[in-house]
Formats: structure tokens, sequence, C-alpha cells
């Protein structure tokens, strides 16, 4: 920088001439005013730090980092006990099991129900039809058999023909009706064996009805108890995708369906709604993300199913009929 000596401006570059006219020029020497600048001290830069520092009280300091130590140890060996460290364990195993998927352990295959009672009349009956059968059989009427004195005699008598003729023509006479009396006896037997075995026979017929009659009521009962083990299912798995801890306020909401011989739902609609948006939006969630169910036994006939969900006062209540 150089300065006039008269009008005292100031020019970056020494001109020959000043406007004033004078050529006579000073030089300003910066550097000396930078060197200064740059050779001051840190705490002259700086000398709010330096009022902190002394400020600053080094027990103190020292005390407070103690006490800043110490409890950072405090926290790392004694803040967690025995009882803390284990229930961090369990609460790790429990977060580390992995829920199967229902439609995974799903079992399609038709549930078989057996009762005591339906064996026990099974038993019966095949019982019954035996004794039956032994009972029906033809009786054998064993014929009567000759005897030994029989030849005996009838060798006597031919030998003995020349000299008794008339005693061999009375003998003749006296066994013809001898020979009848085998086929009367026979004939007598047979009707006696058919009168005794006619009240049997009835009275096992009345049997084998009554134990039909009780096989009829068993399977009925049986396909009862199975028709409702598969609506309990059903109304489990329906009642599994409802999430009531998002829901507010009460209602009462019906939906109803069908169930096709494959175990697929149809026909699935509103049939009381619960003034309850929320309500009436999980349970028709919960069926319409339950588009198959296994196939439903021989007592259902295709009638229409209703899965009613009643919620009062944060308690649920869920059925289907």
């Amino acid at each position: 920088m150089f300065k006039c000596t008269e009008c005292q401006s100031e020019y970056k570059v020494k001109p020959n001439f000043c406007d004033c006219g004078n050529d006579v020029f000073e030089e300003i020497i910066e550097q000396k005013t930078e060197e200064k600048a740059y050779k001051r001290t840190f705490e002259e830069r700086y000398p709010f730090i330096e009022r902190i520092k002394e400020s600053l009280d080094p027990i103190s300091v020292s005390i407070f980092v103690i006490c800043i130590v110490l409890s950072i140890l405090s926290l790392i060996f004694v803040g967690n006990s025995e009882e803390e460290i284990k229930i961090a364990e369990e609460v790790k195993e429990v977060s580390q099991v992995k829920i199967k998927d229902i439609d995974e352990i799903w079992d399609d295959a038709p549930v078989v129900v057996k009762t005591p009672v339906q064996e026990e009349i099974k038993e019966k009956k095949q019982d019954i039809v035996k004794n039956i059968v032994n009972k029906i059989n033809p009786v054998k009427v064993q014929t009567p058999s000759k005897t030994a004195s029989d030849k005996t005699t009838s060798k006597n008598a031919k030998v003995n023909t020349s000299n008794n003729a008339n005693k061999q023509a009375i003998k003749t006479s006296s066994t013809k009706p001898e020979k009848s009396k085998p086929a009367q006896d026979k004939t007598s037997t047979n009707t006696q064996a058919n009168l005794q075995l006619k009240p049997a026979i009835k009275s096992q017929n009345d049997n084998v009805q009554k134990t039909n009659a009780n096989l009829n009521s068993a399977n009925k009962e049986a396909s009862a108890q199975e028709l409702k083990l598969y609506k309990n299912g059903l109304r489990n798995l329906l009642f599994s995708k409802i999430d009531f801890t998002q829901i507010q306020g009460d209602g009462i909401g019906i939906v109803s369906f069908k169930v096709e011989s494959s175990g697929h739902l149809t026909n699935k609609t509103f049939t009381q709604r619960s003034n309850n948006e929320q309500l009436d939006d999980a349970i028709f969630y919960s069926l319409n993300t339950t588009s198959t169910f296994k196939a439903p036994p021989s007592g259902y006939k295709g009638e229409i199913l209703n899965f009613k969900v009643k919620f009062v006062g944060g308690r649920y209540e869920v059925s289907l009929n």
C-alpha cells in the first residue's frame, strides 16, 4: 500500500503521480501487523477458556471423575443380580421360540370317534347272530341202529325157516309195524324241535331289533359328537384371527356361511352388524382370511353356520352354531 504525502490518498500499486499532482508517496508496511497477529498466544486468542480454567478447582474435578468411575463399576459388577440374569436368559429363550403356522400343523384327516357304547353293542350283536345261527340249523335225528342181538335173531330166523314157517310168518307180520315206528319218531322229534325253537327265534329277533335300534342311536350320537368337534375346531380357527386388543367399544356381530364337501367356505355374509366398525371389521377379516377348512363330517348336511362374537366391557364370547 502507498499513501500520498499531501492528500493522503492510498494506492495498492505505486503510481507515478497522485491525482493532486504529487509524486511523493509513503509505503504502508502491513506485514508487521500480520506478524503481530500471528504471534498471539492461545490464551490471547481464546480468553474464555482461560477464564474457565481459572474457575475450575482441581480437587472438585478429581472428585467428580472418581464418582463417575465408581458409578460405572457398580453398574457393571453389582447392578446385575443372579435373578436378573436368569430372567434375562429366560426372556431370550422365549424370544427364540418359533411358533409354527397353523396351516403347517393342521391335520385334514377326518376325525374317527369310537365310543365304548358302540363297541359293546357290536359285540352283543355278533354274539346274538352266532346263537341264532346255531339254533336255526336243522336238528339231525339219529335213526335207530340195529343192535347185535337183532342181528343174531335175524340169522337164527333164516336158519330155522324150514322148521318154523308159521313162526316166521308171525315174526314178519309183527316186524312190519315195528319198521314204521322210526319214521313216526323222526317226524315227532322234528315238530317238537321246531316248536321249541320258535320262541327262541322270536326272542332272538326281538334282541336283534333292539340292538339295531341301539346301534342307530349310537351312530347318531357319534355323528353328532363328530360334528360338534368339527364346529369347535372351525370356531377356534376363526377366533384366533381376531385381535380384541385393537377393538374399542361394545357390540354383538354375527356372520353366516356354508362349508362345501371339499372344506371351502362359501356364502359369507353379515347376519347381524354390531354398529361397531372396529368389531365388524375384525369379524369379517377373520372370516375372509379363512378360505378353507378340513372336509366336514357326514353329520353335516350343508346347513348355514352362524359365527357369533359378543364383546362387552372388555370381555368376549364366541360361538359357532
